[in-house]
């Protein structure tokens, strides 16, 4: 049997990877794959990629079917800074795109649904329990609302999925993932995170300077440190998550584990490559209204626990990986 993963961007293939690098098959299902990336590093004798918009459910089941499918990752969404000149279309795809893929798997009785959802839900919580968002996080449904598509259409389409699992039986399970970043051809064009990892990395690993002047980017550090999550470590969160036995919830925070200021992140970057030319613009101060960034960590307790989850990059080796692909991609 197989396993569809719904979305060939960082976070889809990177799960891909993953899995073939178990012995499982991944089948990658995505309106325009991008093959010179992805056949740079997944073996297209294993795993298969299959061009299909989300919201076509005839298609999305004609898949399972053909494919052999009992697993579904559900990766594929518009992220920010994208949403904010297609906000239809974020709805459209984020919400719809999460109603057609569980509808597919009520329909064909797949083993389970994992949702690759986000921590940006947290910006609806009321309080911040001391060892860092848990969740079940409290929150008021007017004064604490998330005020931005994003979550909130990520907030809607774990709820579609928990209503499929609680009312049709779909074995569904959703992880919060918070910032990634990883391997991507050319400048990411999702979450800030990846802008900004690329942004500070991609530069000094191909020996040029970077000046760090892009106020998306700048606006991620508006609010002190971020949860910086490696697109590998997502990857095997996601893989994990899909064949976990006896679960205790159906919701999983998923981080890399340590909170990073500005400061760390560079000093990885330099220990990595020595000589690395950085320079931090001083238009932070004139950094973007926007989304409000995630200024406090996540619990991963249920995740260790349930999953078996531990990342396997600290900050500094997922540096030097990324750095080694971007040599190698040019």
């Amino acid at each position: 049997m197989a396993i569809l993963i719904t979305g060939a961007g960082m976070i889809g293939s990177m799960t891909a990877w993953r899995l073939g690098q178990k012995g499982e098959k991944p089948v990658l299902y995505d309106m325009a794959p991008q093959h010179d990336f992805l056949s740079s590093f997944l073996d297209y004798g294993t795993a298969k990629v299959v061009t299909g918009d989300i919201l076509d459910v005839p298609r999305l089941i004609d898949t399972i079917h053909s494919e052999k499918i009992d697993r579904i990752i559900h990766t594929a969404a518009l992220a920010t800074p994208e949403i904010r000149s297609r906000p239809f279309a974020a709805v459209t795809v984020n919400i719809g795109g999460a109603a057609a893929v569980m509808e597919a798997a009520r329909l064909t009785g797949v083993k389970r649904v994992v949702l690759a959802s986000t921590t940006a839900v947290y910006e609806g919580a009321a309080t911040v329990p001391p060892g860092g968002y848990e969740e079940d996080y409290e929150t008021r449904c007017l004064s604490n609302r998330q005020k931005w598509l994003y979550p909130v259409t990520k907030h809607a389409a774990e709820q579609i999925g928990l209503v499929y699992a609680d009312a049709y039986g779909v074995d569904f399970i959703a992880l919060r993932l918070c910032g990634a970043f990883g391997w991507w051809k050319g400048r990411p064009s999702g979450a800030g995170s990846a802008m900004l990892m690329h942004a500070l990395v991609s530069g000094p690993a191909l020996g040029r300077p970077v000046v760090l002047d892009d106020p998306w980017i700048l606006k991620m550090f508006s609010a002190g440190k971020l949860d910086l999550l490696y697109a590998k470590d997502a990857g095997k969160a996601l893989s994990l998550a899909c064949f976990a036995p006896d679960l205790k919830q159906k919701v999983y925070n998923v981080s890399g584990g340590r909170f990073l200021d500005l400061g760390e992140i560079i000093a990885a970057v330099r220990k990595v490559i020595p000589g690395a030319r950085i320079t931090l613009s001083d238009r932070i101060a004139q950094s973007p209204s926007g989304p409000t960034v995630i200024s406090d960590p996540v619990n991963i307790t249920a995740a260790r626990m349930g999953l078996g989850y531990e990342p396997d990059f600290d900050i500094e080796n997922a540096v030097r990986d990324y750095c080694d692909w971007l040599r190698r991609s040019g």
